[in-house]
């Protein structure tokens, strides 16, 4: 069931993701790919899921087994972005961005 409610929450993620002013992404450093995120931490089994509509609801889960783990969205900015890199948010759950 989780793993169902996970390829959902992809599903919905992706259009979001791309339709992101541009202006914000290189103001910023850039912008983060949640989906990418969970990748890079966990393997490409791995994607990103909501538990709710808050700026912190995001987690990672294994499409294989169900497994969940959270994200550690500096280690993404830093990895993506270069070693002084951080991740930031505006309020929002879409709103995360690398300086």
């Amino acid at each position: 069931m989780l793993a169902t409610s996970a390829i959902l929450a992809l599903a919905g993620l992706v259009p979001v993701l791309l339709a992101a002013p541009a202006d914000d992404v290189v103001a910023r450093g850039g912008g983060i790919n949640m989906v990418d995120a969970c990748h890079q931490q966990y393997g490409n089994t791995w994607a990103a899921a909501r538990s709710g509509s808050g700026k912190y609801d995001w987690y990672c889960v294994n499409s294989t087994n169900g497994n969940t783990g959270g994200i550690d969205l500096n280690a993404y900015c830093m990895r993506t972005y270069g070693g002084g890199s951080q991740a930031g948010n505006n309020g929002g759950l879409w709103d995360w961005y690398c300086t």
